[in-house]
């Protein structure tokens, strides 16, 4: 059934429902009042159809260029089903791509969350920036083999590779070279064999040999001629033969053995009218060690000659001795006379030249010994 709206005695090209109301025209436009929606209540279940009239496509577009919005609800929120798929509510976020579950839902995924694969229809390589190559099986599941197009040794500019210089680049091989030390040529990286020329001359003592360097370093050339701490103090202090039980002592310039002493006291030296000097001293002795130093006081420099009056005590033993000494810078005179003594020998003597002065040793029968001595010494 239908039912034709005209205006009596005339046939007008729309009709308005109600004073103001919606504009329905012959054309098929229908045109609610201005500033009102257009609203269309189905019941439940039914559905709004758009006939296309048999012929042509049924369209849903917009005048004017603007926008079409299909909204599901007033307000957003709810679901567009277009074909039985259902599309997102929100519009996902930058990068993301739509896809479907197979069950008619879609959804924003990201990094192609939806597993697609493709075919490869075509492949080939291009050859440039000194490369080449070639693909088997272009069209299916290539493989591709690359290569050069440079001849050659091969250098990359941050582009391409292109062909190495020689002397500039790299420089050629060595087989061909006699045996010796390398040395490059400034500017070309050319290699050639050194000559004596090449080398600086070093400004040091470079006699021996680097057999006789990888043992042991000779005093004289600055070394200990040792391998161990122990062999080198005994190659670097005094001799020590002879010398048991004395202890190494130095007079600010040298060093040298002297004698282990309980006590030895030498008392100032008192000038005589310049050409002499006379002191006093005492030793006490602790072991029977021998060269035990009476007196080391007297500078070879500055004195000549000197004679000694020694007393000696050791338990109720006494002995009564002089000795003289001369010396010629090198070599020490000796002699001993008026020795008085209440039993056996207490002591003997000996001289030696140390350090630039003379000394009087001496070598106590007993352990516990004590010397008293005056010295009268004439200068040299």
């Amino acid at each position: 059934m239908s039912v034709t709206i005209n205006a009596k005695g005339t046939s007008v090209s729309s009709f308005t429902v109600g004073r103001s109301g919606t504009i329905i025209t012959q054309g098929g436009v229908i045109s609610p009042p201005a500033a009102t929606d257009l609203k269309i209540s189905l019941d439940v279940g039914k559905d709004l159809i758009i006939d296309d009239g048999g012929s042509g496509s049924a369209l849903i577009t917009t005048t004017n260029s603007r926008d079409l919005y299909i909204n599901p609800a007033t307000g957003g929120g709810q679901y567009l089903v277009l074909c039985a798929n259902t599309w997102p509510a929100t519009d996902g976020t930058n990068g993301q791509t739509l896809v479907t579950n197979g069950a008619g839902i879609l959804s924003w995924a990201t990094g192609g969350g939806g597993g697609g694969s493709g075919t490869v229809t075509n492949l080939s390589v291009v050859s440039a920036n000194g490369f080449a190559g070639s693909v088997a099986t272009s069209t299916t599941t290539p493989a591709i083999t690359l290569s050069t197009t440079v001849t050659g040794m091969v250098k990359g500019n941050g582009t391409s590779l292109v062909p190495a210089t020689v002397g500039a680049d790299y420089s050629i091989g060595t087989a061909a070279m006699a045996s010796g030390i390398l040395r490059s040529s400034t500017g070309t990286g050319n290699l050639s064999i050194a000559t004596a020329g090449d080398f600086p001359t070093l400004n040091q003592d470079t006699t021996g040999t680097a057999a006789g360097l990888s043992s042991t370093l000779l005093i004289s050339s600055g070394g200990t001629g040792a391998i161990t701490a122990n062999a080198a103090f005994n190659n670097l202090v005094p001799s020590q033969v002879t010398n048991n039980g004395k202890v190494l002592t130095t007079n600010g310039t040298n060093t040298s053995w002297t004698s282990t002493l309980s006590s030895l006291t030498v008392s100032g030296i008192t000038s005589i009218n310049g050409i002499g000097a006379t002191y006093s001293a005492t030793l006490t002795t602790s072991t029977t060690g021998a060269g035990q130093i009476v007196d080391a006081s007297l500078a070879i420099a500055s004195y000549r000659s000197v004679k000694y009056q020694i007393s000696i005590t050791s338990g109720s033993a006494y002995e009564y001795t002089e000795v003289v000494l001369l010396q010629d810078g090198t070599n020490v005179y000796m002699t001993e006379n008026g020795t008085l003594l209440s039993g056996s020998s207490l002591a003997t003597f000996t001289a030696a030249i140390s350090g630039g002065n003379l000394q009087l040793l001496t070598t106590p029968a007993n352990a516990v010994t004590v010397y008293k001595v005056v010295a009268i010494a004439i200068a040299a």
